[in-house]
């Protein structure tokens, strides 16, 4: 992996991510809302994507179905990364083509995990 975008309305969350990814030498961009996350996954085409589930406006989930219908963008690796537990988000997600599912509070090895995986 060498880009990696982190999408959450959360900044600590979005720092911690960052921290974590940055000590493994990997280009991380990040975004507050949905909306210009898309635009940021536009603009700099990542390896891998990190995504909220709950956030104000366009949630997680309308995010990546937007994501998945983008011919540009529809192979986007996104892992949601979120404190959302209830199955039926997660059966959602799995339907939409996340590429996996990790529980906030995360560890780096949640993160390096999941990159190795996706």
């Amino acid at each position: 992996m060498s880009k990696v975008i982190v999408i959450d309305d959360d900044p600590m969350f979005r720092r911690l991510a960052q921290m974590i990814l940055k000590k493994r030498e990997i280009e991380v961009c990040d975004a507050d809302n949905a909306e210009d996350g898309i635009s940021l996954i536009r603009q700099e085409k990542p390896d891998a994507v990190f995504l909220d589930v709950a956030m104000p406006g366009t949630n997680g989930l309308e995010a990546l179905e937007q994501i998945r219908k983008d011919p540009e963008l529809a192979g986007t690796k996104v892992f949601f990364l979120t404190g959302a537990e209830e199955e039926t988000v997660k059966q959602k997600a799995a339907a939409l083509g996340a590429a996996g599912f990790i529980s906030k509070p995360f560890t780096a090895d949640m993160l390096y995990h999941a990159l190795e995986l996706g």
